[in-house]
């Protein structure tokens, strides 16, 4: 039975070596971009970078000096907004935990109420109760306790802290998709001389 990559030499429609070769370089890491293209696309004689990570370094450029502009007041209405944007986002989320634990809680006692009609039913009853009791403690104890504590801490910042907290994380971020885009040019540049490599191979 032929695979996605010999079914051309069995129809006839591949018969050199060299394309057969271009065709199975496709299932190797210089080529795994192309990897759910259709198998008559063909390798470009050149792989570019992706523009994803040049473009969040631009963001985060602009996005600094956008903070580097803003007055204190300007920064305060920032901090105070997201302060309560959190606990708004907070409280939703504990309305929803509760909601769950209700619902919850109430499915146990139907299953804790529930006489199983011979002993090789038990097993189920026991299961039914080990996933709700389960779930009762992942999805509302624990993050009952995890957002509590949460809003407990939320503080709202001064104009100083505001600033010193977004530039930190934002020059983080640019540290990082800055070595991202190098690494990414590295690897684009590796990947096309190794088709390069591969195809003045086959002239041979």
């Amino acid at each position: 039975m032929p695979t996605g990559y010999t079914a051309g030499v069995q129809d006839g429609k591949i018969t050199s070596f060299s394309d057969f070769a271009m065709q199975c370089a496709r299932a190797m890491g210089a080529c795994i971009t192309m990897r759910d293209d259709p198998h008559d696309v063909e390798i470009p004689e050149k792989f570019e970078p992706s523009l994803y990570r040049k473009e969040k370094i631009v963001e985060i450029k602009a996005e600094i000096e956008e903070i580097n502009r803003l007055s204190s007041d300007q920064i305060e209405i920032r901090a105070k907004k997201e302060y309560e944007d959190e606990v708004e986002r907070i409280h939703s989320t504990l309305v929803e935990t509760a909601t769950s634990k209700a619902r919850y809680t109430s499915m146990l006692h139907n299953v804790r109420a529930w006489t199983p009609p011979t002993s090789d039913h038990q097993g189920l009853k026991d299961f039914m109760i080990e996933q709700l009791e389960s779930s009762l403690e992942h999805d509302c104890s624990n993050m009952e306790r995890y957002y509590a504590k949460q809003l407990d801490e939320l503080t709202i910042l001064n104009a100083v802290e505001w600033r010193d907290d977004w530039l930190e994380s934002l020059n983080k971020d640019l540290v990082y998709y800055t070595k991202e885009h190098e690494d990414e040019i590295k690897r684009t540049s590796d990947r096309t001389q190794w088709i390069e490599d591969l195809r003045e191979s086959l002239k041979e």
